[in-house]
């Protein structure tokens, strides 16, 4: 594992997006790597990350789906290049969003 690390500050203000630059730590150093740059935006009471493609074709993300849901997500999916996420809005409807690795805006 090699942790990633942004250099810079997390944006202040809601719905703000900045571009960070990311270090990555290996072997007892903490930038051992080329840094790239990736983008960072908040939203009400967390953030959300958008990462570029690993570098080569070996590297991969990885990351816990569950910590720091907002109240009523979750992941009902999951797979190398798709998540799905569910949730509630209100009336028990449930409302799903599928993302099968096209990037969208």
């Amino acid at each position: 594992h090699a942790p990633l690390w942004i250099t810079e500050p997390h944006p202040t203000q809601m719905n703000q997006v900045v571009n960070r630059t990311v270090c990555s730590a290996w072997s007892g150093s903490c930038c051992l790597f080329p840094t790239h740059t990736i983008q960072v935006k908040l939203c009400s009471g967390y953030y959300v990350y958008k990462l570029g493609k690993p570098s080569v074709c070996y590297l991969a993300y990885c990351a816990e789906p569950n910590v720091l849901m907002p109240d009523g997500f979750r992941v009902s999916g999951q797979t190398q290049n798709s998540i799905t996420l569910q949730w509630n809005k209100m009336d028990n409807i449930i409302f799903v969003l599928q993302f099968n690795g096209t990037e969208t805006s």
